[in-house]
């Protein structure tokens, strides 16, 4: 294939792929979707250098929002798993 053919289909291909996408696409989410979103755990992560800069530090948190009552009803449990 010469270069010239190359550059034609290129070119073809990048206007299909632009006709592609600027399709509207529909961006809302149902009810459902946000209650699942809200119930997972929030994670967050961090990378630094040390301070001598010999090291990189990566941290992670987790972080779970649940009821006090679930926690509540998990301590008041009697015998459990843990016998």
């Amino acid at each position: 294939m010469s270069k010239m053919t190359q550059t034609k289909i290129s070119k073809e291909v990048v206007k299909e792929v632009a006709a592609a996408t600027s399709e509207v696409h529909d961006t809302r989410i149902s009810k459902q979707q946000v209650d699942k979103l809200r119930g997972m755990p929030v994670i967050e992560t961090k990378i630094r250098k040390s301070e001598d800069g010999k090291w990189i530090i990566s941290e992670t948190i987790i972080k779970t929002i649940k009821p006090a009552a679930y926690y509540k009803a998990i301590m008041n449990q009697e015998g459990g798993d843990s016998q």
